[in-house]
């Protein structure tokens, strides 16, 4: 399933949060508890209200609401928190001209355990899994940390795919950049290097956050998701065939 750039950069109604796929079977959907929807106003905008009177564009509040998978064998509860307010709405009043409305919407920032924004092959290895699941854990909350994750697991790639870390010049041991790595990588597996090098740039640019938005660490899971696809999914296939036809042959694969 594709990643849903729209759902991820959205805020939602109380009455339609999302339905999330299960981080932890990774089959059911996570169904809204509505008795474990609260919500807190900020001390400030409470303040503000007092004092100056209602306007919508000072609310502010604070959320958290209990998903519960509907899949009988698993039903993980996943605690969503994050941020509440008015927002303006446009729709088709009853004399069927176009208005506007103050709505009350909600966005998540943080969800426990972290939501699968894709998903992740099971034939990847735990160590590079890890670094996305961190990824996934501050992708509302912090682009840039995120992204960093991503970086990190280019390098748990590379490693496991047998790209070497150092280097010898002059007797010396020296630690290989991860440009480097990639391109050595590159020598064998062009494809996959090329998005690899895509991910290390976006990587890059992480370090200026104040610039970094959702739709950059979506572009990169997007390239990350195909990387894993090329790399762990059809490495799997190509060995199954592999399996197939030695089984069939009873002798070694003819080249």
């Amino acid at each position: 399933m594709p990643i849903d750039r729209n759902i991820l950069k959205s805020s939602f109604k109380r009455e339609n949060f999302p339905e999330w796929i299960c981080p932890s079977c990774k089959k059911g959907v996570l169904k809204e508890n509505p008795e474990t929807f609260h919500v807190y106003p900020t001390a400030k905008s409470t303040q503000d209200i007092e004092r100056y009177g209602f306007d919508p564009d000072w609310v502010e509040e604070n959320y958290c609401v209990v998903l519960t998978c509907n899949n009988k064998d698993c039903r993980e509860n996943v605690v969503i928190s994050g941020k509440g307010g008015s927002e303006e709405e446009y729709y088709i009043d009853e004399t069927e001209e176009p208005t506007t409305r103050d709505v009350e919407k909600f966005r998540p920032i943080y969800a426990i355990p972290p939501l699968n924004i894709f998903a992740i092959p099971f034939q990847t290895p735990k160590e590079v899994t890890n670094e996305i699941i961190a990824s996934f854990n501050l992708f509302w909350a912090d682009q840039s940390a995120s992204v960093n994750h991503v970086r990190r697991c280019l390098e748990e790639i590379l490693t496991e795919r047998g790209i070497r870390k150092y280097s010898k010049k002059n007797g010396k041991r020296i630690s290989l950049s991860l440009h480097d790595r990639i391109i050595e990588y590159g020598k064998t597996k062009k494809d996959t290097s090329d998005k690899l090098l895509a991910l290390k740039w976006l990587g890059n640019a992480a370090s200026h956050p104040e610039k970094f938005t959702l739709d950059d660490v979506i572009d990169a899971y997007e390239i990350l998701e195909l990387v894993l696809d090329n790399i762990y999914v059809k490495r799997e296939q190509e060995i199954e065939r592999k399996v197939k036809i030695v089984n069939k042959t009873k002798k070694p694969i003819k080249r």
